[in-house]
This record gives C-alpha cells, structure tokens and sequence, in this order.
C-alpha cells in the first residue's frame, strides 16, 4: 500500500485502489490501515464517510448472495485484480487505477457465474472479444419534406399549436414548426431521445428506435408506431385511448406506464407493465390483459405472459442496467446499442455459458464499463480500429 496518499474530495477515495478492494472485501488488514490512516488524518474523516456512504448506495446486496456465493465473489475479486496486474501491459481498456476505481464509481457489475453454478478456474484464460467502434449517426426528425439532425441526444417537445421544440444537450431551444400530420423521430445506435407528445405522454426512446406520431391528436384515439424500444408514461384519457402499434401486436391503454421492445432483429418482443393495465392485441391469436409487473412475450404467434421485476425492464432511460442472471451475450448486445459498437466473439460457445447479476453503471466512458467487465468476467476486449478505441 502507498505510504502517502492526498485526498481532497469523496470521489479520491473511490479512486484509490485500497479503498475500493476494501469495500468490496472486508479485508482485516485494509481495515486496520483505514483506522490507522483516519486517527493520523481525522480532517479525511468527513469525505471518508461520504466515500463510504456512497459505496453503500451502489453495493452488492449481498442477501441475494448465499455464504458459498459471497465467498466465490470475494475470491474473484482478487483473483481478477491479480489477472488484470499481469495482463495489464497487453490491454488497452484494462488498466489498474482506473478499472479498479470504475468498480465503485458507476460501472460495477457485481456477480458472476457460470450457468452450472460451478466456479470458474482461479487462471481461466480469457475470452477474447473484438469490438469495433462503428460510424456515429445523427438523430433525425423529420417532418413532412424536412428532416432536422442533431448530432447528440435531444428532447422534443411537441406543442398544441403544431410546432415542435427540441432541447439538445446544452439546452438550446430549437423551435420547428411542424407541416404534416405524420412525424418521425429517428434514433440511432449510440444516441437516445425524450419525446413529449402534443397531449402530455411522455416517451424515452432507447437506442436504434424510431417513433411515428401525429402532431396534434384529432381523432377518437391516439397512435403513434414503435420499431425500437421504448419506456412511456401515457396521459390520462377516458375517451381516447391510446394506441401503440409495432410489427407483432398492438398495445392499447387509457393511461398507464410500460416499456415495449420491439425490435426488428429480435426474436421475441415484448411488453412490460409499470403501472395501470393494458390489452395487448398480436398479429395473430387471442389478444392479453397485463396487470402491474406482468411482462408478456410474443413467441411463435402467441403471447405468454409472467410476473417479473419490472426495475429492470426500465432502468436503461436512468443510465444502468439491471440483471437477473442475465446472459453476459445479452448484456453485450444492450451494449452495442448504447455505445454503437460492435463484437465479435472468437469463443462465442464459452461466452454463452457466462451469466450476470447486478448492475451495470453506464458511463459516458465506455473504456470504464468495458473495463469492469473485463474484470469480473475474464473477457479481453481489442479494438479493431484502434485509433477509435477509448
């Protein structure tokens, strides 16, 4: 451990790599130096705690986690900090400080295990992943003749009086009249985007999502088409219900919260209800009522509805991920979305095997999460475009 160490703010110490293994461990001699370094600096006191304190708001729950677990997780905490060490001088993304303060700065993904629940070997070899940074796109509203694009996340704000006013990332006001009745929104991989509709609804749209809809409402219901993902907060009509419509069914509700992935290179869409109730009316077969914190899948012309912790569906528009031994493909595949990347997996079949629970942390740097993940779950990341690498 450094003999001399200056921290003049909270975050210092979730940088500081013997802090962090100390969270994360509980380790007697790490605990013994903390005591010690607070009686000779008891002006470090106050962001010591606020250190702690925050660490506590991120932190394994550990009451998921049996004793066996637990101490699997704590083994390969050090085992992988001990691998990064060695690997360190080959790897881009992967390096000590930052990586290891990534674990409690937002990045974190707590736990790992293999889909047999057996531990992975202490020196398993890496799975090696190459990811290429791909070209970045504008987002696209277009209106009519006219298509606006704005190089970074924006929000849209549509108006009774038929225009429309989009606040980009430093929250300068562009106001657009909008000739037409049909709109688009056009997000890309890499970007995200808030729509406020003409009646009050509210909808995030997740990366690589488009979204049609009207300028203003004028009929007995309201519609908008979905290709994408989306979280949306419906306003309250009791005489206008609103409509989603997507490839495979329909959504229709009066006023209600629910997240709907809908995507064109996904195999099973689905539906996930917050708040309120919903009919969901497929393509083919018999149409479903979801209740609150029930998700219906549409799988082989039919829907199949389950209870699910419904946080987990939605946190993406709060910038992490929630999983539930989730599959680390899937994990990756949300990434790609969200920073518009692209890998290959050259030991696809060990890939597969490798399960997540936890939380991701999504980063505006995404060399911090790719670095948390190298950690806990032995991946290599290389870029093919290295000078596009982070």
């Amino acid at each position: 451990m450094e003999e001399t160490k200056r921290f003049n703010a909270y975050t210092d110490f979730l940088h500081d790599k013997d802090f962090v293994l100390w969270i994360l461990t509980g380790d007697d001699k790490l605990d013994r130096y903390w005591k010690k370094f607070l009686e000779e600096h008891p002006a470090c006191t106050e962001l010591f705690n606020r250190a702690v304190q925050h660490s506590a708001n991120i932190k394994l729950n550990e009451a998921h986690l049996s004793d066996e677990e637990y101490e699997s997780l704590r083994r390969r905490i050090h085992t992988s900090l001990n691998a990064i060490r060695k690997r360190r001088r080959r790897s881009r993304l992967v390096w000590w400080g930052t990586a290891v303060g990534v674990l409690l700065i937002g990045t974190l993904l707590y736990f790992m295990r293999s889909v047999e629940e057996e531990p992975l070997p202490i020196e398993e070899e890496p799975v090696a992943v190459l990811t290429e940074t791909l070209d970045a796109k504008d987002i696209r509203f277009v209106h009519g003749e006219s298509v606006l694009s704005f190089p970074g996340d924006i929000r849209l704000q549509m108006r009774r009086d038929g225009s429309a006013v989009v606040l980009r990332a430093d929250d300068e006001e562009w106001i657009e009249k909008v000739e037409g009745e049909r709109n688009e929104l056009l997000v890309p991989y890499g970007k995200r985007s808030k729509v406020r509709l003409e009646d009050g609804t509210e909808v995030w749209l997740n990366s690589g999502s488009s979204l049609k809809f009207p300028a203003r409402f004028t009929g007995k219901t309201r519609e908008v088409t979905l290709a994408g993902e989306m979280y949306i907060e419906v306003a309250k009509d009791s005489l206008r219900p609103f409509i989603v419509h997507t490839d495979c069914f329909d959504i229709h509700v009066r006023g209600t919260k629910f997240d709907i992935s809908a995507y064109e290179e996904e195999e099973v869409p689905y539906c996930v209800l917050i708040e309120g109730s919903v009919v969901v009316r497929p393509r083919w077969g018999t149409e479903m009522k979801l209740e609150e914190s029930e998700k219906v899948v549409y799988r082989r012309q039919q829907l199949i509805k389950q209870k699910v912790q419904p946080s987990k569906y939605v946190c993406w528009k709060d910038g992490y991920l929630e999983l539930d031994d989730t599959r680390l493909t899937d994990v990756l595949r949300q990434l790609e979305r969200y920073y518009n990347l692209s890998f290959e997996y050259k030991n696809k079949a060990h890939l597969n095997g490798k399960k997540a629970s936890g939380k991701i942390y999504l980063s505006e740097n995404m060399g911090n999460v790719l670095s948390a993940i190298s950690i806990l779950y032995s991946v290599d990341f290389s870029f093919s475009n290295q000078d596009e690498s982070p």
